[in-house]
């Protein structure tokens, strides 16, 4: 039996975008992936934008096998949650171009302005296709394909439905989340990846986890927020090594 891997995309984010990282992961094992906070794509239905629900969701989606988890984006907060409720089936952790603390706090500068944050709260009640547009273009910001990335994010988003209430309240726990905890009290082998040139998740992050998580491998790359779609192979490597050793 292949080992299995979830990949959980981002904000907004339809699984069609981790397509480039299925191809690679798909012959030595078992990939599902999932949009936040739909779960469309397996039969499951979320009742609200909640934690409690996506974690019972991906918690029903893998009835109870083990599974190696890589987040991007907001979708490593909800891999970290998840790994934290249930310990055991969790074999490896991977973030990327994640932040536990998304908006800037007091305590943790490393994170994107109060400001910034706003201004794609008001933009999904304007006009949420456009500011999904200009999510795209700071996804991309950084990388060296560029004008690739964002021909492969619109064609994914191409095939759904904007829905501002949704993302809205995405947006609204995006906000209010900071899973650094959570993070702190995993026993599983876990490995930050954090984009040099990341427009969303500033470089500094790289820092502030190596000081916090000394147990945890951070990992830095040349790149934007989405820096894996460019460099799938070093996922993939990861994800090899985790597998070798749990074996």
């Amino acid at each position: 039996m292949k080992p299995q891997v979830v990949l959980i995309a981002g904000w907004g984010m339809p699984s069609a975008v981790m397509q480039p990282l299925v191809e690679k992961l798909s012959d030595c094992y078992t990939v599902n992936v999932v949009s936040l906070p739909g779960f469309h794509e397996h039969g499951l239905t979320v009742g609200s934008v909640s934690w409690s629900a996506m974690t019972d969701a991906l918690s029903n989606l893998l009835a109870g096998e083990s599974v190696i988890l890589a987040g991007w984006s907001m979708g490593g907060q909800l891999a970290t949650l998840f790994a934290a409720m249930y310990p055991h089936q969790v074999k490896g952790l991977l973030t990327l171009a994640s932040n536990p603390c998304f908006v800037q706090r007091s305590d943790w500068p490393d994170a994107m302005p109060e400001t910034v944050f706003s201004d794609f709260e008001h933009g999904v009640s304007a006009s949420c296709s456009q500011t999904l547009k200009q999510f795209c273009m700071l996804c991309s910001q950084g990388g060296a394909q560029q004008r690739e990335t964002v021909r492969l994010i619109r064609k994914a988003l191409a095939d759904v439905e904007c829905d501002a209430e949704q993302l809205s309240s995405l947006l609204t726990l995006l906000r209010e989340t900071d899973t650094r905890s959570q993070l702190a009290d995993l026993t599983c082998p876990v490995t930050h990846w954090v984009a040099e040139q990341d427009a969303l998740v500033p470089f500094t992050l790289s820092q502030a986890l190596f000081k916090r998580y000394s147990q945890h491998v951070i990992k830095a790359v040349e790149g934007g927020h989405t820096f894996w779609l460019e460099m799938p192979d070093i996922i993939v490597s990861d994800i090899d090594k985790l597998v070798r050793e749990n074996a």
